[in-house]
């Protein structure tokens, strides 16, 4: 069902990487509010954007014609991300988390004891989901659980030193959860074994995004100062560089994609090679997200403003 809003401008930008040469198409976005957040589908075929305590919506987009599918309506949703299988969506926010079914638009709620969701993240199998969180009357205490999908009964749950959880992921075999801190504790990261709730490592000055290889080797961990490679669970340090900014995904071709907040520049850095192979500018500074399949990236350029960037070629996306 298509929903039809009061709309606002949606910027495509089409990157031709040989000639520098722009396209820009003037699109609708169904946004009032400042956009917070954005996370590809797993086939890239839809884009949600979240606008956070400014506007009560969840938006869902069509990628191939550019036309608003559906919306959600939530308080905030500071961070979203789809399960690996396509069928969910999941929102972690003051609300605790809130889930979609994609198909039927069914939500349900997954309480975390009170307090504000900073990051959440799926298992590769899309039956767990994790949650990072501060629990109310506990100040800044984080705590980590691992909840059903499908029940949300919680089958883990453990707290480290980090304040603040505010990225995580698990490993390809679902082995590893790791995590980082906020602006209170941005140089800490923690390995966990999400099912027992062992800390299997630390790693100091780092933190950041996060991001794990698909072989499950090498844990990438990248801030606006500086982009760290270990090798995991050991923690051997393999690489680290500045200003190379947040990944936040790889290449069909094994690349990793980071951006450096206001900077309007994508970075794509060969794990193997530990070097930039090519950059991307572009009006854009906040909130990236990428999707492999297509080689598309999406930021936030500006209030009720989204810039989607083909980063191959000049291909149309929207007709």
């Amino acid at each position: 069902m298509i929903v039809i809003r009061k709309f606002f401008i949606l910027i495509l930008l089409i990157s031709n990487l040989s000639s520098g040469q722009n396209v820009k198409l003037m699109l609708p976005s169904g946004h009032t509010g400042y956009v917070r957040s954005l996370s590809f589908s797993p086939d890239g075929s839809i884009l949600a954007s979240g606008a956070g305590v400014t506007e009560d919506a969840l938006l869902l987009w069509d990628t191939r014609t550019g036309r608003e599918i559906n919306s959600f309506k939530i308080y905030d949703a500071d961070n979203i991300t789809f399960s690996p299988n396509g069928n969910f969506l999941a929102a972690g926010g003051s609300s605790g988390i809130r889930l979609w079914d994609i198909k039927t638009g069914e939500a349900k709620s997954l309480q975390n004891e009170g307090g504000w969701v900073y990051s959440i993240a799926f298992t590769s199998d899309s039956k767990h989901i994790a949650s990072g969180f501060d629990p109310p009357g506990q100040g800044y205490l984080h705590k980590i659980q691992i909840r059903s999908v499908a029940t949300g009964q919680i089958v883990g749950s453990f707290s480290g030193k980090i304040q603040s959880v505010c990225s995580m992921v698990f490993s390809p075999a679902d082995s590893i959860l790791a995590t980082s801190g906020g602006i209170d504790d941005p140089d800490i990261v923690e390995l966990w074994n999400p099912w027992s709730g062992r800390l299997i490592n630390t790693f100091t000055n780092s933190g950041g995004d996060l991001l794990i290889s698909v072989d499950g080797k090498y844990l990438i961990a990248g801030s606006n100062e500086r982009l760290n490679i270990y090798t995991i669970p050991e923690g051997q340090l393999i690489y680290s560089g500045a200003t190379i900014g947040r990944p936040v995904g790889f290449t069909k071709e094994g690349e990793i994609v980071a951006y450096i907040d206001n900077g309007k520049t994508a970075i794509f850095f060969s794990l193997e090679e530990k070097e930039i192979k090519r950059t991307l500018h572009f009006d854009a500074w906040y909130k990236f997200a990428y999707d492999s399949n297509n080689n598309v990236l999406a930021s936030i350029a500006d209030k009720g403003k989204i810039v989607l960037l083909d980063a191959v070629n000049s291909d149309v996306l929207y007709t």
